[in-house]
């Protein structure tokens, strides 16, 4: 499942340094109340990641040189959260009801699942929020025997611009994933998102 779930974890990490973010704008099309989710993985993240446009850009332009299909994704990107968390262990039935929940509760709000594996003791989705002919929110939300998390893309991006650079990055985003979940990367982030 991790397979599945990665890359897209990993395309936010891949598109965001660790500078501080402004506040998350709750008005924002691609919007989606997560605390509720947030609240039942844990109470400490282990990696736990808000930037804002500025700092996707300013990443986008250091690892997108030479790149200009990632330069124009990050373009369109106007926000990304990111949480995982370590399971606590007994927790798991409690965190698969409640991505489940998640789940159901943007589906019936218009969110698109383009991904959805329910096997025993894990779950990933991805859930996608169109408004005109771009993808105005973007989430994977995740958990397997250990870890349990979710990555939130607001902007308005053009949906091939984002499987063109899954694809086409899918393996440096696993390695920027596994550095990040190492600390091997030496970010810092922001753990109250507020700058």
């Amino acid at each position: 499942m991790r397979r599945i779930a990665l890359p897209w974890i990993a395309l936010a990490l891949l598109l965001v340094p660790a500078l501080g973010a402004q506040g998350l704008d709750t008005s924002h099309l691609g919007y989606a109340d997560l605390d509720a989710l947030e609240l039942a993985l844990g109470s400490t993240p282990s990696i736990n990641l808000n930037f804002d446009q500025a700092a996707v850009r300013s990443l986008a332009s250091l690892v997108g040189e030479g790149n200009p299909q990632l330069t124009e994704l990050a373009d369109g990107i106007d926000f990304v959260r990111a949480r995982v968390f370590d399971l606590e262990e007994g927790r798991s039935d409690e965190v698969l009801a409640a991505i489940d929940e998640t789940a159901d509760q943007l589906k019936r709000k218009g969110w698109a699942a383009l991904v959805s594996v329910q096997g025993e003791g894990e779950r990933a989705y991805v859930l996608m929020r169109v408004h005109d002919s771009f993808v105005a929110g973007l989430i994977a939300a995740f958990a397997d025997h250990g870890d349990a998390g979710f990555v939130h893309v607001m902007g308005e991006i053009d949906p091939a611009q984002v499987m063109s650079a899954v694809m086409q990055n899918k393996e440096a985003m696993r390695q920027m994933f596994t550095n990040m979940k190492d600390g091997a990367a030496g970010v810092e982030s922001d753990p109250d998102g507020d700058g």
